[in-house]
C-alpha cells in the first residue's frame, strides 16, 4: 500500500474504528450545496429525522472546508515525517497540557489498572489525535487549534508522539 488511504482501506476500515464509509476526501473543496444534496440522496439517506438541517449543513461544510489528506504528514506506520517536535513544544505547552498535563498523563482514557496515555494513543492512532488537534473533541471540552498553521499542528502531534517514552 502506497501511503495512507481513506475510507474502506485506511485507518477506519475496520477494527472498533470501523465506519463502513468509502471516504470522503475526494468531496474536499466541492460546493456545499452539492454535498448536502450527496447526504440526503437515496444512497447515502440521511433525513430531517436523523439530522437536521443545520448539522447536515455544518457536516456538508466540514466535508468541503475541513478535510485534510494526513498522508503528507503521517507515514502509513504512523511516523509523523514533517513534524517539527521542538515547534509543537511550546503549542502543547500553552494549549494542551493545561488538561492533559506537560507529560500528557493527566487524563487516562482507558482505566487505572491498564491507563493509556496521550502519547500511546498518538502512537497507536496519530490520525485520530490529528483530527482532534485540528478540531476539538465533540462532546468535551476540548478545544480546536484551527486558528494555527497546519505545520503547527503537525508539530504538536510530532511531540504529543515522544510524550511518555
Amino acid at each position: 500500500m502506497d501511503g495512507i488511504i481513506g475510507g474502506v482501506d485506511g485507518a477506519y476500515g475496520k477494527g472498533g474504528h470501523f465506519t463502513g464509509i468509502s471516504g470522503v476526501l475526494g468531496m474536499a473543496g466541492r460546493p456545499v450545496a452539492d454535498i448536502l444534496t450527496i447526504i440526503r440522496n437515496e444512497t447515502h439517506g440521511y433525513t430531517k429525522e436523523m439530522i437536521d438541517d443545520q448539522s447536515a449543513n455544518a457536516l456538508a461544510l466540514f466535508i468541503s472546508e475541513g478535510l485534510i489528506d494526513m498522508q503528507q504528514w503521517i507515514s502509513e506506520t504512523g511516523e509523523v515525517v514533517q513534524g517539527d517536535l521542538e515547534n509543537g513544544r511550546p503549542h502543547f505547552e500553552a494549549l494542551c497540557a493545561i488538561c492533559h498535563g506537560l507529560k500528557g498523563q493527566k487524563i487516562n482514557f482507558n482505566t487505572p489498572q491498564k491507563p493509556h496515555y496521550l502519547g500511546e494513543a498518538s502512537r497507536q492512532n496519530p490520525w485520530e489525535v490529528l483530527h482532534k488537534i485540528r478540531n476539538g473533541h465533540p462532546g468535551e471540552q476540548m478545544i480546536n487549534t484551527r486558528s494555527l498553521p497546519i505545520q503547527s499542528q503537525i508539530d504538536i502531534l510530532k511531540f504529543v508522539q515522544k510524550l511518555s517514552q
